[in-house]
């Protein structure tokens, strides 16, 4: 007993086949498409995250030097150059960074990040020249004191600031 062949259609086997290549396009370039896509997103949260932990470390050592400004002030009466040299180098973060700002969407956020460089920057510049004096009169103890003050509230910004880009970044992860 022989087997049984199958009865085929020649024609039916040309749509077949054309129906089967058209589905298998059709399958690759949606597939295509949404892996670029996703690739995108996940390099875009990504380089968010990178930013925000780089602005994050920045703003810690700045607390940590304002902390230092007020502590020396307190118990030496007189603050040293040296930590608004320190400020200045920690700025690279945001420096470096200031043009890939805009990604960080939430508007309020960005522009408090701006701002916030903005009043250090011009808080170091009013105060560098009136500090470093090893035998402060009464004048420059008063100078002193606004200084610390001043960098006290530096301080209180930039942990504010900390907490609102953790809050973002941790918001931003649970969307995208």
């Amino acid at each position: 007993m022989s087997s049984p062949t199958p009865v085929t259609d020649p024609n039916n086997i040309g749509l077949y086949t054309f129906l089967a290549a058209i589905a298998g396009g059709l399958l690759s370039a949606i597939g295509g498409f949404f892996a670029v896509v996703i690739r995108a997103r996940m390099d875009k949260k990504s380089e968010i995250h990178y930013i925000i932990t780089a602005l994050s470390d920045e703003l810690f050592e700045i607390c940590n030097i304002a902390e230092k400004i007020h502590e020396v002030n307190k118990t030496a009466h007189t603050i040293p150059n040296t930590y608004f040299n320190d400020l200045n180098k920690n700025k690279e973060a945001f420096n470096y960074h200031k043009l890939r700002i805009f990604l960080i969407k939430d508007d309020a956020l960005r522009r408090s990040i701006v701002t916030f460089y903005k009043n250090l920057d011009e808080a170091i510049q009013d105060s560098i020249n009136k500090v470093g004096k090893l035998d402060p009169d009464e004048n420059s103890r008063n100078e002193h004191d606004q200084i610390a003050t001043k960098f006290t509230g530096i301080k209180n910004q930039a942990e504010g600031l900390k907490k609102s880009l953790n809050d973002y970044k941790y918001h931003v992860f649970v969307i995208i």
